[in-house]
């Protein structure tokens, strides 16, 4: 059993333990909202309405810097369409 904090009482309580057919196991926190699920030798937190997990830290890393590199991209994009436009206008 998975203990966790109760956000009423403070107390640690068990929390059930659930397995699925891919042998996926989980338990439901009530104070979270979320279950706690051990996959691959590691706890993820899984939406209990979607079923999709949460980005770990390094997921969300990598999506922050990808979108900051499209950013940049359509930057600099936009900078040298603007000079391409100064530039036959005569600028």
């Amino acid at each position: 059993m998975l203990e966790i904090a109760s956000g009423t009482t403070g107390e640690y309580e068990p929390l059930p333990i659930h397995r699925e057919p891919d042998g996926t196991q989980w338990g439901y926190s009530p104070v979270l909202d979320l279950e706690l699920c051990w996959v691959e030798r590691h706890l993820r937190f899984r939406d209990p309405v979607t079923k999709e997990f949460l980005p770990t830290v390094t997921e969300e890393r990598e999506r922050r810097e990808e979108a900051e590199a499209a950013r940049d991209a359509a930057q600099a994009r936009a900078r040298e369409l603007e000079a391409e436009i100064r530039r036959r206008l005569g600028q």
